[in-house]
């Protein structure tokens, strides 16, 4: 079996549909001839690294349909926001099965199947869908925290918080929150996880809590090592999509503040009905008020947060990748 996987991220469309298209890949190459046509900008070809023997570099889609049309793929495997109609007809022409593993792309009535991480999804006519927690696919470097560090972690005097807006953050919602977390009267840890595409200031994050004498600040620029840095930390603050699943696997209960409504939509409703995350709205005045009475409610009262990290325990599994190259292999011999 041949599968082409079409992936794309920016600064500007967030590097989530590249780690799990990475995510996807590491376990389809085991089992299949796998080649993978990356757009991204310039700065992020290193996402790839591990299999540039396989992966070819795009800044455009430009010459993509021809360059898939040459491998000749029985799969195509899309992870991305968005393509142009006439692009998207090119690669239909190939008449190869199309699997989309994006919860948003604006080709997705067009594909064949479409894997979601939630069993509440809009049926789309044509187009079988495949939705639950079962079907999530993570960063590959994702990790579960132990009970004992966790318990650990939850007696220090300083209560360590973790911050993550994603691969870029062009809004730079990280200093937004770190300035309102440091008018906390209590003392914090803030362990702060910056993207591979984040291109702000370090300088301005410090100066923002420079005054507040009781918080103690830890910048790190990861993708590797994010959780052996937000592990350390028995909450987290997040953006919505891959990292609050990713924080769901740690067993760290999170706070997420939105960009854009369609972030909100997708965060699987099994997560809220299970109440092992907290979600603002979109960024604002409002959102950040909600973050600072929550961070002061489980400051008081943190047995709480041990009692959500428990209801954490096998919801999600990093086994998606696998599901979904199984469930395209039976359909593909069927």
């Amino acid at each position: 079996m041949k599968v082409a996987v079409i992936c794309s991220g920016s600064s500007k469309t967030g590097l989530g549909h590249l780690f799990r298209a990475r995510s996807f890949v590491n376990y389809a190459k085991k089992k299949s001839e796998v080649k993978v046509f990356a757009m991204v900008e310039k700065g992020l070809e290193t996402i790839f690294h591990d299999h540039a023997k396989i992966t070819t570099i795009l800044y455009n889609e430009e010459t993509l349909a021809k360059k898939v049309h040459a491998f000749r793929p029985d799969v195509l495997v899309f992870d991305l926001l968005y393509l142009t109609k006439s692009t998207f007809k090119e690669l239909k022409q190939i008449g190869c099965l199309l699997v989309s593993i994006s919860p948003i792309f604006d080709r997705m009535e067009g594909v064949d199947m479409l894997f979601v991480r939630s069993k509440y999804f809009t049926p789309i006519d044509g187009v079988d869908i495949y939705g639950g927690l079962e079907y999530t696919i993570v960063n590959q470097y994702s990790q579960k925290i132990s009970t004992s560090t966790f318990k650990r972690n939850l007696k220090k005097k300083h209560m360590p918080v973790a911050i993550s807006m994603g691969g870029t953050d062009a809004p730079n919602k990280t200093l937004k929150v770190i300035k309102k977390l440091s008018t906390f009267p209590h003392s914090l840890t803030l362990w702060v996880a910056l993207g591979e595409g984040y291109a702000h200031s370090y300088t301005e994050i410090v100066e923002s809590i420079k005054k507040s004498y009781q918080h103690e600040i830890i910048l790190a620029k990861a993708s590797k090592s994010t959780w052996d840095i937000m592990g350390n930390a028995v909450l987290t603050i997040l953006a919505g999509g891959l990292t609050t699943i990713e924080s769901v696997i740690a067993g760290i209960p999170s706070i997420n503040v939105f960009e854009k409504e369609e972030h909100i939509k997708l965060m699987p409703k099994e997560l809220i009905d299970q109440d092992v995350t907290m979600n603002t709205s979109l960024l604002s005045d409002d959102s950040l008020d909600y973050i600072l009475e929550k961070v002061n409610h489980y400051y008081f009262n943190r047995e709480e947060l041990l009692a959500k990290r428990y209801k954490m325990e096998g919801l999600i599994d990093k086994k998606g990748p696998e599901r979904v190259f199984n469930v395209i292999k039976t359909r593909l011999s069927g």
